[in-house]
């Protein structure tokens, strides 16, 4: 069988827009709780008639039925609002990331032709000039006098409800506008597979850009289940997502695999995984078996489902890994959603034989039907095949097999594109920012496995004086997000080239793990710092570090930030704050800050305390 198709293939679902949903659910349960966050709680009801005031004091502004609209917002409920508000006044949200650089946000302004964001004032400066502000802060007033029923705007549930962005092997991103009726269909299959029983709490703890924040927030929504909003420090410390989530008893969590790894490394420490937490749905990158077994062997009552999909087509597939897992080193993304159907293509477009090698195509309700402005790579990718029966297919580049129990396995990439931590990474849009630096004479930038982990690796030939690691890193973090900056840069002599002349990527070297930063090498001074620079060496896998290196201009990261965290507390007996981290940035402060902790907390006075309240 060369096709595979949902259980529940062409099932019904509701044929309505995903804010109409939402309103008959706060008709039905108008003083249950929506949205629950560390400050207290907001009722369906509240949270419907604040997005009503908002979407009319919009549609004022001109925004109606087909409109863009961004939102510059960082998760709260107020970013929630503002979604509901852009789609119940007609128009598609499109998220801007405060935390993206001013010219990406730029791009996406421009590209998607917005003419109005809804931001609040601290972050109403990131947005290009021409961009309308609705500022939720300074315009409380004038949106509170607003009527609190929703607008009369006749949605089809084939428009638009937001815009995500994909990177661009022409090295620029790519706009997706995704319809109603997509994340309708992908949500209707989840409540049927693996419907909510009570006490139920989703944790909503991605940006509005990354796509399956659909999952998070109107999964449960249009349920009736109150979605638990993670602090920001929940989002990148494993330690205070942990403490969040037993906090808020949340049942159900969405994660890439390497923050579940983050998650394993810190639950030791705090206690182990709350006992609420029911169901871990990793999105976004291959989940390793190991991992997985890891998760059941320590966990057996949590369910472990692993999704694969993309910006074009929304989920499309799902595997529940159980115990025994297969002899496969990745697990595999399983079979279609309902109303999702795919086909494992040859290079001309032909089904192949089960268990042979072909391409993901995807179709289907609701599938994207291509790029914004783009008609060349939307011609590339999306098509008609008449043959298969179908008006319109998604080519997705991933490589799979069919299993004998005929679930899909991953086997690589038709090009170049990568995934890290959950986003999809053309290595030619770093390039193509890198080629902008101006001693950068050229580059090429690959996918390697660094302990375990896919990383962007760079290959720069330089112009004139050798450029530094770390203002390369700088430049690229100023045009693109933190995911796109490459964790290791190796300079070389010259690229190497196949027989034609191009760029050979499979030729490319290992990156230079050694630490190749302009800045002196100064050694330990102190036991502290000595255990601080193993614990980095281990972690970044470059050697030999100095006190006085900045964590990030090695490589690291956020999670890589929080593993450290963990292997401090282990080796030295402090808990560091995740924030404090990065604020310290450097060996050297961070061995000072631990070694005061370690003062504080050897203090006679501190341990006859501690001993009063009962902690020893």
């Amino acid at each position: 069988m060369t096709q595979d198709v949902g259980q529940a293939d062409r099932a019904a679902y509701p044929h309505q827009a995903l804010h109409r949903l939402f309103e008959q659910q706060a008709v039905a349960t108008p003083d249950a709780p929506a949205l629950l966050h560390d400050d207290g709680q907001t009722s369906f009801r509240d949270l419907d008639r604040r997005a009503n005031r908002l979407a009319n004091h919009l549609a004022a502004r001109g925004v109606g039925r087909g409109s863009r609209v961004g939102i510059c917002l960082a998760r709260s409920p107020d970013s929630i609002i503002a979604a509901l508000a852009v789609m119940k006044a007609g128009a598609a949200y499109v998220p801007l990331d405060p935390t993206y650089p001013p010219a990406r946000l730029a791009f996406i302004a421009s590209d998607t032709a917005i003419e109005c964001a809804v931001t609040a004032t601290r972050f109403a400066h990131l947005l290009p000039d021409g961009v309308d502000r609705v500022c939720l802060d300074r315009d409380a007033g004038e949106i509170a006098e607003c009527s609190g029923t929703s607008p009369a705007v006749d949605n089809s549930p084939d428009d638009g409800c937001f815009v995500v962005y994909t990177s661009g092997s022409t090295g620029k991103p790519k706009g997706v506008a995704s319809p109603h009726r997509s994340t309708v269909v992908m949500l209707s299959w989840l409540w049927a597979s693996y419907p909510f029983g009570p006490d139920e709490r989703f944790c909503h703890r991605t940006t509005l850009n990354f796509i399956v924040s659909v999952w998070e927030v109107f999964g449960a929504l249009l349920r009736g289940v109150p979605v638990a909003l993670a602090p920001e420090d929940a989002s990148r410390d494993p330690h205070a997502l942990i403490a969040f989530l037993a906090r808020q008893r949340v049942t159900r969590l969405l994660l890439v695999p390497t923050l579940l790894r983050a998650l394993l490394d810190a639950a030791p420490g705090a206690g182990g995984l709350p006992a609420a937490l029911t169901m871990i749905i990793t999105v976004g990158e291959p989940l390793h078996t190991s991992l997985a077994q890891r998760l059941l062997d320590r966990y057996p009552g949590i369910s472990l489902l692993n999704l694969y999909g993309c910006s074009e087509t929304h989920s499309a597939l799902c595997h529940e890994a159980r115990l025994p897992l297969p002899d496969l080193p990745i697990v595999p993304v399983g079979t279609p959603l309902s109303n999702r159907r795919v086909y494992l293509l040859d290079a001309v477009g032909e089904p192949v034989a089960d268990g042979e090698t072909g391409e993901i195509a995807i179709a289907g309700d609701g599938i994207s039907t291509g790029y914004i402005e783009r008609p060349d790579q939307t011609a590339m990718q999306f098509r008609a095949m008449p043959r298969l029966g179908e008006a319109l297919v998604y080519r997705t580049g991933d490589l799979a097999r069919r299993l004998a129990d005929g679930s899909i396995h991953l086997l690589g990439r038709i090009d170049n594109q990568v995934q890290i931590r959950g986003h999809r990474i053309e290595p030619e849009e770093v390039e193509a920012v890198l080629l902008t630096h101006p001693g950068v004479r050229t580059c090429a930038v690959a996918p390697r496995d660094i302990g375990g982990e896919t990383v962007l690796s760079a290959y720069v030939v330089a112009k004139g004086g050798e450029a530094s690691v770390a203002e390369l890193r700088q430049h690229v973090g100023t045009l693109l997000p933190a995911e796109f900056i490459p964790s290791t840069i190796s300079f070389l002599d010259t690229l190497p080239t196949t027989a034609n002349g191009k760029l050979d990527r499979r030729a490319l070297p290992d990156p230079v793990t050694a630490r190749s930063l302009a800045t002196p090498c100064v050694a330990p001074a102190t036991p502290t710092e000595d255990a601080i620079r193993a614990i980095w060496e281990q972690i970044l896998l470059v050697s030999p570090i100095g006190v006085t290196d900045n964590f990030f201009d090695l490589g690291g990261y956020s999670n890589r930030a929080a593993n450290c965290l963990i292997k401090i507390r282990d080796a030295l007996g402090v808990e560091l704050p995740l924030e404090r981290f990065f604020r310290l940035q450097t060996i050297r402060k961070i061995a000072e800050e631990v070694d005061v902790l370690r003062a504080i907390s050897d203090m006679p006075g501190d341990r006859e305390q501690d001993t009063e309240q009962g902690v020893i």
